[in-house]
């Protein structure tokens, strides 16, 4: 998916300089292997930007979440994630994802490798072409040959 590949290469490479041996093998999100958690370490990547809300991310660490692959649990953090799920007000959502990310730290939960770099081109030949903050969604119903 992505730069994945790329990104598991240099961790193989990386953890290879250490004197750790291991190889890299391409999951998808319906394997056996990712969803029955058989994997030393997984590597993944989400969509949260869009959304503009943390819950998105947050939500996938909490126990029942059928993308928390590595089977994280903390009963804690799964009653706290429920809170915020159902709350309203601005103040009281940014002290629990506060405690929720302190939560997933302390326990060693996930932890960020790296972002993947994306670049969109064009030329004369295009009109309409809008490049988001958001990802990959540039792809709409303005992009047309140029006239």
């Amino acid at each position: 998916n992505r730069q994945m590949d790329v990104m598991a290469s240099a961790l193989v490479e990386n953890l290879k300089d250490i004197g750790i041996a291991a190889e890299a093998i391409p999951f998808t999100a319906q394997s056996d292997e990712l969803n029955g958690g058989q994997f030393d370490l997984g590597s993944g990547n989400f969509m949260i930007i869009p959304t503009g809300d943390p819950a998105n991310i947050l939500g996938y660490l909490t126990t029942t979440n059928v993308n928390n692959y590595g089977h994280y649990s903390n009963p804690e953090y799964d009653a706290i994630y429920e809170e915020l799920v159902v709350t309203m007000d601005t103040a009281k959502r940014k002290e629990l994802i506060g405690k929720l990310q302190k939560i997933a730290n302390d326990d060693a939960a996930v932890f960020v490798g790296g972002y993947f770099n994306f670049n969109i081109c064009g030329g004369p030949s295009v009109t309409g072409v809008h490049n988001p903050t958001c990802d990959y969604y540039w792809v709409t119903a303005d992009i047309k040959p140029a006239q």
